[in-house]
């Protein structure tokens, strides 16, 4: 699993650097006067692009607890032990690979440890979601283990939150019988936690 945390500081900081060398190349005017672009200047000119950028977007567009989770391509095979994608504040995705009236279904399962909390994808919808249950995040019923060659696939778009704060956002494919595996997952979560 490849992780990628992205906090509003570094995040602005690199649009700052990226304007600085849009300036040095001519690109757009500069407006922090003359001189030679160096080092220190470079990080003057970023700290001021990223002020200006927090003034123009406003602090609700980037939390300071925000991180992507992209995951992909991970291959299971029907048998094989559910498999950890994460835990996210008080929510944890697995996913499965199991038989279901013997068709591959694979499926990636949420759960809570925070009571009230919500889920909201294709398959499954709970706005009292509790802990002890667990919710379709993402799933996918294709053709019997090795079946047909062309692969079922499901798309799923599903949003989680919870009473304190934490907010899931994420987009998942499950594909059955593609590549040599009952089960192929990939995707994205994007979490928001409070600051």
């Amino acid at each position: 699993m490849e992780k990628h945390a992205f906090r509003r500081s570094s995040m602005l900081r690199g649009l700052g650097v990226i304007t600085a060398l849009l300036i040095a190349a001519g690109a757009i005017s500069p407006a922090f006067g003359a001189g030679p672009l160096t080092k220190a200047r470079v990080k003057k000119i970023a700290k001021k692009q990223a002020t200006r950028v927090v003034k123009t977007l406003g602090p609700m567009l980037f939390t300071e607890e925000t991180e992507l989770v992209r995951f992909g391509q991970i291959s299971m095979n029907v048998g094989d032990a559910d498999q950890s994608l994460g835990t996210f504040g008080p929510f944890t995705l697995r996913l499965a690979c199991n038989l279901d009236a013997g068709d591959v279904r694979g499926q990636v399962l949420a759960t809570t440890t925070e009571a009230n909390s919500s889920l909201n994808s294709n398959d499954d919808s709970d706005g009292d979601f509790n802990p002890g249950e667990a919710l379709e995040w993402a799933a996918e019923v294709g053709d019997v283990p090795g079946g047909a060659s062309d692969p079922a696939w499901h798309d799923d778009t599903t949003t989680a939150s919870a009473p304190g704060g934490t907010s899931l956002y994420g987009h998942t494919a499950v594909t059955t019988n593609f590549g040599g595996s009952h089960c192929v997952f990939s995707g994205h979560v994007v979490v928001q936690a409070p600051a």
